[in-house]
């Protein structure tokens, strides 16, 4: 079954909380206004998928690091009307820089089947998939996702 939800007139949240220190708990930049979410549940637990594209202003340069070595770690946490997912600690070394953007990849999807973000100012966009994922997927229908 695949569910796709279009949100431009309801509020869409999506945190993605970067710790900045060890004396900092955690930064989160929350996002506003609203694009489309694509979320699909089928019966080959590989193909269970939750992909967002979000842009927004809010989301300014300079970017927190999430790289090793930066001394920052990340977390992705989604959240919806229906409850809240456990929040997905990202493996520093998964990430990586080029001039403008930070690439998270994970092919296999590893905890919570977070396969791809890409972070970048203007930009929050994440693919997540497979038999991590479905574990505990999005299930809708939902009013609003966080």
């Amino acid at each position: 079954m695949k569910t796709r939800f279009a949100l431009p007139a309801l509020l869409l949240l999506i945190a993605i909380a970067v710790a900045t220190s060890a004396t900092t708990a955690g930064a989160f930049t929350t996002l506003t206004g609203g694009k489309i979410v694509v979320a699909k549940e089928h019966p080959i637990d590989k193909k269970d998928l939750l992909k967002f594209v979000y842009k927004d202003a809010a989301i300014t340069a300079p970017l927190v690091n999430p790289t090793c070595g930066s001394g920052n770690a990340s977390t992705l946490q989604i959240i919806t009307s229906n409850g809240a997912k456990p929040p997905v600690a990202l493996p520093c070394a998964n990430w990586k820089t080029s001039s403008s953007a930070y690439t998270y990849k994970s092919p296999l999807g590893g905890v919570g089947g977070v396969r791809v973000i890409k972070y970048k100012a203007g930009l929050l966009k994440a693919k997540i998939q497979g038999s991590d994922y479905a574990t505990d997927p999005v299930i809708g229908p939902v009013s609003w996702i966080e």
